[in-house]
């Protein structure tokens, strides 16, 4: 049987030369949502480089506002850098309106990929959804599933009807607004595919490692 080896114990040769390490060599990455537990990543890089701090620029944004609420300055340079967006930034609480959902994650989901069209070295955008997008069905598939309303009449409906009956209907057997917002917001990424290079995973949790604490 062939011994495993973690990490720590595979040469520092072996991993430098690795796909994925070629794949971001020499490219600049924009992460949403850092400042969530997500940021609790950036302690451990200090282990592997005790420098990456100089590395990394904040950027100060509010998913809730238009372009997600980043300066034009900062806006030239993403357009003009990143090669990797992650979009992990949302509101994950299961007991907010289905309008604020849809007002803070899907729609700041399109901001977002309005900026990623003007990327000039954009390779990838990664959206970072939820395996419960769709746990309205009994069988999920690796595919996005439309939702019978068009998105704009959403938008409309949502912004003038706040009616119980409407918010049943539109969630469609989900338990809450955050699962269907980010079912819409995959939608959305589907429109945006022929301009916008991307990739939509679904993960059941996420959480720190536990040394973290």
């Amino acid at each position: 049987m062939e011994e495993i080896k973690f990490r720590n114990e595979i040469p520092v040769e072996s991993q430098l030369n690795s796909p994925v390490v070629n794949f971001y060599t020499g490219r600049s990455v924009f992460i949403t949502g850092c400042t969530g537990f997500l940021g609790t990543a950036f302690q451990r890089l200090n282990e592997y480089n005790p420098n990456f701090r100089a590395k990394i620029k904040p950027i100060s944004g509010d998913i809730s506002k238009k372009y997600i609420g980043v300066n034009e300055n900062d806006l030239s340079l993403l357009r003009q850098e990143i090669s990797i967006v992650f979009h992990s930034a949302a509101d994950t609480s299961f007991d907010m309106s289905l309008n604020d959902a849809v007002n803070i994650n899907t729609k700041a989901t399109e901001e977002l990929l309005k900026i990623c069209k003007d990327m000039h070295q954009l390779k990838a955008f990664v959206y970072v959804s939820t395996a419960y997008s769709n746990c309205n069905r009994s069988v999920i598939d690796e595919k996005v599933y439309r939702c019978d309303v068009p998105l704009e009449t959403q938008y409309e409906v949502l912004e003038y009807c706040k009616s119980e009956r409407l918010t049943q209907y539109l969630l469609d057997g989900r338990p809450n607004a955050y699962s269907y917002s980010k079912a819409l917001s995959e939608e959305l990424i589907q429109n945006y595919s022929n301009a916008v290079p991307s990739i939509i995973i679904r993960p059941s949790i996420s959480m720190p490692s536990h040394s973290v604490y």
